[in-house]
C-alpha cells in the first residue's frame, strides 16, 4: 500500500524527468546539426572566394600587425623563432618518424661520443 502510494506520487516527478532529457538531447542535437550546417557554409564560401590554394595556403606576416606596435592592445612582444623539429629512426630502410617533437635536447638523448672520449 506505501509503496504503491510512493509510486503514483513519483509518477509525475518521472515523466517530467524523461521528458526534460529528451528535450535536452534534441536541443543539443538540434545545436550540433546548426553549427555544422554554418560551418559548412563558411567554409564553402571562404573555399569559393579564395579557391582552394589560398584557402588553404598559410600568410607569413614579415611584421606584426598594426594594433600591437602601436600600443592600443597594451605592450606586446615579437618573437621570431627558427625551430628544428626533429624525429629519431631507427634501423634500416624508409625513416618512420617516432613520437618526439621538439628539440632532441628535450628528449633525454644525448650526442654520440667523440673519438677517444668516454661515454657516461
Amino acid at each position: 500500500m506505501l509503496q504503491s502510494l510512493c509510486w503514483a506520487l513519483l509518477a509525475p516527478t518521472r515523466a517530467l524527468l524523461s521528458v526534460r532529457r529528451s528535450v535536452t538531447r534534441l536541443a543539443v542535437a538540434a545545436a550540433a546539426v546548426a553549427a555544422g550546417a554554418a560551418y559548412g557554409l563558411w567554409g564553402l564560401w571562404v573555399l569559393l572566394r579564395s579557391g582552394p590554394r589560398g584557402a588553404l595556403s598559410r600568410k607569413v606576416r614579415a611584421e606584426p600587425p598594426p594594433g600591437l606596435e602601436d600600443g592600443t592592445y597594451g605592450q606586446h612582444g615579437w618573437l621570431r623563432l627558427k625551430v628544428l623539429l626533429a624525429s629519431p629512426t631507427a634501423g634500416v630502410g624508409p625513416s618512420v618518424p617516432g613520437g618526439c617533437v621538439g628539440p632532441p635536447r628535450l628528449w633525454g638523448v644525448r650526442k654520440a661520443p667523440r673519438k677517444g672520449e668516454l661515454q657516461p
